[in-house]
C-alpha cells in the first residue's frame, strides 16, 4: 500500500517528522476529510503528486537505508 494518497487528522500523524514533506493531507473536521478525498478522486495528477511525495518521504526517513544511516552514528561495532 505504499504510495497511496493519505488523508489524516493531526493525531494520526503524531510522531511523524516533517509532515509537510509526506504528501499526507491533514483534515481537522469531517468536511475537510470529504474535500480532500473528493480532490484525490477527481484530480488524478494531484493524487499522483501525493503518491510520489509519500514514496520519497518513506525512502528518506523510514526505508532500511535511512534507518541504517540514522543508527550508524549511534552504534559502534
Amino acid at each position: 500500500w505504499w504510495g497511496v494518497p493519505v488523508v489524516s487528522s493531526i493525531e494520526g500523524v503524531s510522531g511523524m517528522i516533517k509532515i509537510e514533506e509526506s504528501g499526507v493531507m491533514l483534515a481537522s473536521n469531517i468536511d475537510e476529510f470529504v474535500d480532500h478525498i473528493i480532490r484525490i478522486i477527481n484530480d488524478k495528477s494531484f493524487a499522483s503528486e501525493c503518491s510520489e511525495k509519500s514514496l520519497k518521504y518513506y525512502a528518506k526517513y523510514y526505508s532500511k537505508n535511512a534507518v541504517d544511516l540514522q543508527y550508524s552514528g549511534i552504534t559502534t561495532y
